[in-house]
């Protein structure tokens, strides 16, 4: 699911899919709350809110950990809730050339069934993932490009290829839109999922922002794909 994608890529990531290079400054921290809908036919699920924290542990090195609070909506039915699944990522920027605007990360990320029923109630999706994407990303003027490619490791259903793609534009220093590709595909890529997005972040206070973002699959709602995803949310730096 798409919306359990998010949580792996909500580090650098939020108010996009899609993951960066970027990491806090050491001893610093990121603290984002953001709310989530991710809708498919007539069923939604809400993650409301996402709690994730990131703290820079060296100049190139962060750690972040997340947990969701998941609501499942579905027609004629009583709505579930419950924990999501915990993700912990270690982001390492090992490639670097200032003077270009040009890096690399490699971002190793691990997501879990919290210790509730919400994967035996269908809340969230059932089993353990590791997921491996490198992120590479070129700044010109004031155009970054980010692209993310990934394999994820799944305990539960086949494995999965994960790749997007972001174009952000830094309307002033404390204001970026953002446009963006993301899809899921099997390791043999014989369905794909893939969602287009949209997203702003605007920096109104030196330690605090607003990041939203909305998007959807183009393929139509009877196939089971996000027909529409939102994102909400404040960050807090530290």
């Amino acid at each position: 699911m798409i919306v359990e994608s998010r949580d792996a890529a909500a580090h650098g990531g939020p108010p996009m899919l899609t993951d960066d290079t970027g990491t806090p400054s050491r001893g610093s921290w990121e603290i984002l709350a953001y709310f989530t809908l991710d809708r498919r036919g007539r069923e939604i699920w809400f993650e409301s809110p996402v709690i994730d924290v990131t703290y820079g542990i060296g100049q190139q090195l962060s750690l972040t950990v997340g947990l969701p609070w998941t609501i499942w909506f579905r027609p004629g039915k009583t709505p579930l809730s419950g924990l999501g699944n915990i993700f912990v990522a270690l982001k390492w920027r090992f490639f670097e050339l200032p003077r270009q605007r040009f890096a690399i990360a490699w971002t190793p990320q691990l997501i879990t069934n919290s210790p509730t029923s919400a994967a035996d109630q269908g809340i969230v999706p059932r089993g353990t993932s590791f997921q491996f994407p490198l992120q590479f990303q070129k700044d010109v003027g004031p155009v970054d490009f980010v692209l993310e490619l990934g394999f994820r490791v799944n305990q539960v259903g086949g494995h999965e290829w994960l790749y997007g793609l972001v174009i952000g534009w830094n309307i002033v220093s404390s204001f970026e839109l953002m446009a963006e590709v993301f899809g899921l595909a099997p390791t043999k890529f014989s369905r794909t999922e893939v969602v287009f997005n949209v997203g702003l972040c605007w920096r109104f206070h030196r330690l605090v922002s607003l990041i939203a973002s909305a998007g959807r699959s183009f393929r139509r709602s009877s196939s089971g794909e996000s027909n529409l995803i939102a994102l909400l949310g404040v960050g807090l730096t530290l």
